[in-house]
């Protein structure tokens, strides 16, 4: 009888949870989404005209036992400026983490992928190259990112096009947005 509850009361303790592990947050999925609004300035020859914006979904992969290592993915670009002008670009991101704290990294990275013109029959297709920082809070599936991306546009002519572009979640903002406005009453 006392050997068959010492057994039970050590497999038990092994299968109970480890209070100190309910209380932590549970580790970041080692693949995220994430979709910020680009917002700046565009110029070159191919210029977007005045304030460009627009939208920079990405779907990263950490390989990493914390899911905060190095991150590398696939993203899809839509910008567009105060003339309705476009541009959209598609391809491959990369970020690691420079510094790291408990709740966030500061990261660095970059992109490559090929950008086309929403321009009625402007078919050609360039080369886009860019280098980023940014702030990053990994929410489970979602990371949360602030930050700032220099990029340029490259075509059989050379560098056409050169952007540099503060980059907001869409979701903080929207937040945000929804938040200001439950407020003013």
């Amino acid at each position: 009888q006392s050997r068959l509850t010492t057994l039970l009361g050590v497999v038990a303790w092994v299968l109970a949870p480890d209070p100190c592990h309910a209380e932590a947050a549970p580790p970041a999925w080692p693949v995220r989404a994430n979709i910020s609004m680009p917002l700046g300035s565009t110029w070159g020859r191919e210029k977007l005209e005045g304030f460009t914006w627009g939208f920079r979904p990405a779907l990263l992969a950490y390989p990493t036992s914390n899911g905060r290592g190095v991150g590398a993915g696939a993203y899809a670009e839509y910008l567009i400026d105060a003339r309705t002008h476009t541009m959209w670009s598609y391809g491959a991101i990369a970020s690691a983490p420079v510094v790291s704290f408990d709740a966030f990294d500061l990261r660095v990275g970059g992109f490559v992928g090929v950008r086309g013109s929403g321009e009625g029959d402007d078919e050609a297709r360039r080369l886009a190259l860019g280098a980023l920082t940014e702030l990053v809070l990994p929410a489970y599936l979602y990371d949360f990112r602030v930050g700032l991306r220099l990029d340029g546009t490259f075509d059989d002519r050379g560098m056409s096009a050169t952007s540099l572009l503060l980059e907001l979640d869409v979701i903080a903002v929207l937040g945000l947005l929804a938040y200001a406005s439950a407020g003013a009453r």
